[in-house]
């Protein structure tokens, strides 16, 4: 039995919206932190994934 009601209704949220001020890059190289941040997550996943494909 589920101890919480299941609601019938989703709450809407609202997207995510960054609190740095943006800035136009003049040069293209150069990224938004916010993007960086991303890659970093999606590396250490990557490496999660594989060291778990090691142990199975």
């Amino acid at each position: 039995m589920l101890s919480r009601p299941i609601s019938l209704y989703r709450q809407q949220c609202r997207a995510y919206v960054s609190r740095r001020p943006k800035r136009h890059f003049k040069n293209r190289t150069e990224q938004p932190a916010m993007r960086a941040e991303t890659q970093n997550i999606v590396d250490e996943i990557r490496q999660a994934i594989t060291l778990l494909r090691r142990h199975l």
